[in-house]
């Protein structure tokens, strides 16, 4: 993910031999990631700055998220053919990735439910206005508070993305009004909710 802020990439990689100054990045910090998930939105039928206020409303009390994480994937390549075609739509033909893979369907449909499903982490997501209406930030974050603090979040009017470091967390936050973002932000750091916050926008990302 490309950045505009303090840092100018965030990556996550499988791939813990990559030559980064050979690419002529710096590495400025690095972290295992863990498992991520994702917010139910319950402000969904509410402006934002409702829905900020219910944020700031809530109780919090000393708590981190769970940090777990599945390791390796035992896939052969079939297995992540099969995840790189189905990955961003279920809905996607077996028939199709068949044909590409020259196997039958039933194979797909098998090594789908028998071994990529069960591995993964799902995340459901809702955009009331439509992903493509929302701005994004990318919130670095330090908190004795985590677990009351991602739930505060899920009083937002959409879905955000949580990824667990080894000492701090990733938020990407999806909004459409800054100023109430910087609002709550500011708000939650002179309340000593969390300890560090950072503030970037991501400008490009890929997969």
């Amino acid at each position: 993910m490309c950045l505009a802020g303090n840092y100018d990439f965030f990556i996550m990689s499988r791939n813990r031999d990559i030559n980064f100054r050979q690419l002529h990045l710096e590495v400025v910090k690095e972290s295992e990631i863990f498992d991520p998930f994702a917010t139910v939105p319950t402000g969904w039928n509410s402006d934002l700055k409702e829905c900020r206020k219910r944020v700031l409303r809530a109780i919090f009390s000393p708590g981190k998220l769970k940090r777990e994480c599945h390791g390796e994937l035992d896939w052969k390549e079939l297995q992540w053919t099969v995840y790189w075609d189905m990955h961003s739509n279920l809905r996607t033909s077996y028939k199709s990735v068949a044909e590409k893979a020259q196997i039958y369907s039933d194979t797909v449909k098998s090594n789908l439910y028998k071994k990529v499903l069960p591995s993964c982490t799902i995340l459901n997501y809702f955009f009331p206005k439509g992903y493509d209406n929302y701005d994004k930030l990318l919130v670095k974050l330090k908190s004795e508070y985590e677990n009351d603090l991602m739930k505060a979040f899920s009083k937002l009017p959409c879905t955000s993305y949580i990824y667990p470091l080894r000492d701090e967390v990733i938020l990407i936050l999806l909004h459409d009004d800054v100023r109430q973002i910087f609002f709550l932000t500011k708000k939650l750091e002179e309340n000593e909710i969390v300890d560090d916050i950072l503030l970037s926008v991501p400008l490009a990302h890929t997969l």
